[in-house]
C-alpha cells in the first residue's frame, strides 16, 4: 500500500511544512530582549520583568502626601500616606445613625450633624426622598436632619452628606443599607 497515491500530495505537504517553518521562524526572530515602542515585535518574559521592575522604584515611594509633593508625578505614595491625606482631608468622613420605626426613617448625626440626604428603594432602584436642591451660600448640617415615611417591608439605601463650610464642599459621610 502507498502511503500517498501520487507525488502532488507530497508536493503540497511538503510546501505546507515550508511555509510553517518559514512562519515559526520569522515569528521567532521577532522576539526582542527589550521592550520598546515597535507594533511588530513581541517582547521575551525576561524583557517585560526587567521593564516591570525598572518602572516602580522603591526609592520614590512618598511616606507623606503634602503641597510640595501632592502633583508628583514620579513618586508612588506609600498606603499610608494616602489613608492619612484622606483622614486629614476629608472632614465628613464619618458615620450616622439610621432609626427605622415601622413606617417612618430618621437620619441624624450627633457629632458633627449632615446637610443632604438621598433615600433609594432598593427593589426597584427608584430615589424615594432627596434633600431639595442645594444652594452652596445657605447650607447648614442639622443634626436630627431628617424624617420621612418609607414602606414598612422594602429595604432602603441611604447616602448622607455633611456641609464642610470652611471648603464649601458637601463632603459624602456615609452609605448605609435598611
Amino acid at each position: 500500500m502507498t502511503l500517498f497515491k501520487n507525488d502532488d500530495t507530497l508536493e503540497i505537504i511538503y510546501k505546507l511544512f515550508q511555509a510553517y517553518s518559514y512562519f515559526f521562524h520569522q515569528n521567532k526572530t521577532e522576539i526582542t530582549s527589550t521592550v520598546t515602542s515597535d507594533t511588530n515585535k513581541v517582547p521575551s518574559c525576561a524583557a517585560v520583568s526587567t521593564a516591570l521592575s525598572g518602572k516602580l522604584d522603591t526609592g520614590v515611594i512618598a511616606s507623606g502626601i503634602n503641597t510640595d509633593n501632592r502633583n508628583d508625578d514620579t513618586s508612588v505614595p506609600s498606603v499610608k500616606a494616602v489613608a492619612a491625606y484622606v483622614d486629614s482631608n476629608i472632614s465628613g468622613a464619618m458615620d450616622f445613625a439610621v432609626v427605622k420605626e415601622d413606617t417612618t426613617l430618621s437620619v441624624s448625626n450627633d457629632t458633627n450633624g449632615l446637610c443632604a440626604v438621598r433615600v433609594t428603594k432598593m427593589s426597584d432602584g427608584s430615589v424615594q426622598y432627596q434633600s431639595s436642591s442645594v444652594v452652596f451660600g445657605s447650607l447648614s448640617n442639622q443634626k436630627t436632619a431628617f424624617t420621612f415615611n418609607i414602606e414598612a417591608s422594602a429595604n432602603y439605601m441611604i447616602e448622607a452628606w455633611t456641609y464642610n463650610s470652611g471648603t464649601q464642599k458637601l463632603v459624602p459621610a456615609a452609605v448605609k443599607f435598611i
